[in-house]
């Protein structure tokens, strides 16, 4: 944790945020996580306008930059996914959802507040508050949820 707080907290990403794109939001573009990728077909025809840019583990800085200054949401589900929100617009929302894990750290949340972005986060499973959880997930199996949930979480955010 304590290489998470000296990354993430203690550094000023001004110069990071001055040199990103500077587009406007578009309502109906976000940024997904590629462990929800099995959600996509879904969200796609419930929400046929809406485009998806999806973030794994293959997508570089340089895409993140391109792609990242004009969503409305990122949408992560670990640490990889919800870094991206340094490149975010100033009224983008940042939706964590790494309590899908049981995962109860809150670094997202300060480093979201640090960069002035809007948080949405769900109810932990977890208490250990420590980053202690952390050791015990697999960080690479997709996240399950109720399909109707995923839906709802993308209807309330365009």
């Amino acid at each position: 944790s304590n290489l998470i707080e000296e990354a993430l907290f203690d550094q000023n990403f001004s110069i990071t945020r001055e040199i990103s794109l500077k587009k406007p939001i578009i309502k109906e573009k976000i940024a997904i996580s590629s462990d929800l990728h099995k959600y996509f077909k879904d969200i796609e025809e419930d929400f046929p306008d809406l485009e998806i840019f999806e973030i794994s583990e293959n997508t570089t800085c340089a895409q993140m930059v391109f792609e990242l200054g004009d969503v409305s949401a990122l949408i992560g589900t670990k640490i990889s996914d919800l870094i991206g929100s340094v490149f975010l617009n100033q009224n983008a929302i940042v939706v964590d959802m790494q309590s899908y894990r049981c995962f109860c750290g809150d670094w997202m949340k300060k480093f979201a507040s640090n960069l002035g972005l809007k948080y949405i986060s769900f109810d932990q499973e977890c208490d250990c508050d420590s980053f202690a959880c952390s050791d015990l997930i697999d960080w690479e199996s997709p996240i399950n949820i109720d399909k109707k949930e995923m839906l709802a979480i993308i209807e309330q955010l365009i």
